[in-house]
């Protein structure tokens, strides 16, 4: 029996943001055998998988591995420090790196698994974040590279046969003149190419593709708060990107969002603030939404670097969620986390990490709602 395409795609990008995620905490020399031994393993059941998922479809491996990455408009990306793109269309994922410390870009060619880093950019500006995605609706895959400190971003046009043309830079929002802390490229006024979603210390707005490769700001989905972390997501599966996000108050850490109502992107919306969701008296330094309990219904996972914790919200089918639970705790300031189906058993895995301390984990979900960290150094 074949497998439905959408599902390959979806348990493909799993397997191979697991991928990633081993080469990339498996660089140092002095790296212990028991680490080692452990990220040996989630890359084998990747790998595994991916073997599986190409039986299943009647494909044959080389087939399944060599589909290429197709990003739609209106998927959503976060714009990262480093992200996995296959830049030269070999059918293996390269990785593109926005190399704070110098403020260039540069891309880590994949050749069988072997990496050779090559400089793409040198910008008029500190790259610190990257991502990819059509923003000009041609059909290839571009890059938007972004510094955090000026709000300043540049296009990286595709125009096919690995040759990418820089278009001018420009800042989000020149009247602002606001630092910029977390990025997305999602079509939320769903005309067919990518918008930017992004937050400041204090406001959450978004600035329209007007075509040419460059962004028009439109007025913000809020204002006046202080922002913590950001997520772009369908949350409530009508077909539209919603933002989520987290916000500093009397009562604690809240969770408020901008409903995506259509006509127009965010407008008109509901920017729920005051009734949201209370997290607890730490901050939250990361969210994301999956299924995490496979309910066919998105959840809202997020980490705190204060409380070196990790907790959900579960989806109440009605727009709302159950008050948080905290999943995991004792994971020194971590701050960010993604989801992955590491184990090979159908359900999504946490995978948990420090920026300050190198601290990386995982959390396997055992079904029942219960996850059990393992430390990976």
């Amino acid at each position: 029996m074949s497998l439905p395409v959408d599902r390959l795609k979806n348990s493909k990008s799993h397997c191979l943001q697991a991928i990633i995620f081993v080469l990339k905490s498996s660089h140092s020399k002095n790296s212990p055998r028991w680490y080692l031994g452990i990220m040996h393993r989630i890359l084998s059941n990747s790998i595994s998988q991916l073997k599986r998922l190409a039986l299943a479809s009647g494909l044959s491996v080389a087939v399944f591995l060599s589909l290429p990455e197709t990003l739609q408009a209106d998927d959503a990306v976060k714009l990262k420090s480093s992200t996995p793109f296959d830049f030269d269309e070999d059918g293996d994922q390269d990785i593109l790196d926005a190399d704070s410390s110098d403020g260039n870009l540069y891309l880590l060619r994949n050749s069988g698994l072997n990496f050779s880093k090559e400089l793409l950019l040198s910008p008029n500006f500190d790259a610190d974040l990257v991502g990819v995605n059509d923003v000009d609706d041609d059909g290839d895959i571009d890059i938007v590279i972004l510094d955090k400190d000026m709000g300043d971003f540049q296009v990286i046009e595709n125009q096919g046969s690995q040759n990418f043309i820089p278009q001018g830079w420009e800042e989000i929002d020149p009247f602002a003149q606001s630092s910029v802390d977390q990025a997305f490229l999602s079509d939320v006024d769903q005309d067919g190419d990518s918008d930017l979603v992004y937050s400041t210390p204090n406001a959450v707005g978004w600035a329209k593709n007007n075509g040419s490769d460059g962004f028009a700001v439109q007025p913000s989905l809020v204002s006046t708060l202080p922002i913590g972390a950001l997520e772009v997501e369908d949350l409530d599966g009508d077909g539209r990107d919603d933002a989520y996000f987290s916000f500093n108050n009397a009562m604690g850490t809240t969770i408020g969002f901008a409903k995506n109502q259509g006509s127009e992107g965010f407008s008109p919306m509901t920017v729920n603030t005051a009734t949201g969701p209370q997290v607890g008296p730490f901050n939250v330094s990361d969210l994301e939404i999956a299924d995490l309990d496979s309910d066919g219904k998105n959840d809202l996972v997020y980490s705190s670097d204060t409380s070196s914790a990790i907790g959900w919200l579960k989806n109440n089918g009605s727009d709302g969620f159950l008050p948080a639970s905290t999943l995991a705790s004792g994971i020194t300031s971590v701050d960010q986390i993604e989801i992955a189906d590491l184990d090979n058993d159908s359900d999504l895995d946490i995978i948990a990490a420090s920026s300050d301390s190198n601290f990386k984990a995982w959390l396997e979900n055992d079904g029942t709602d219960g996850f059990t960290p393992v430390q990976l150094n």
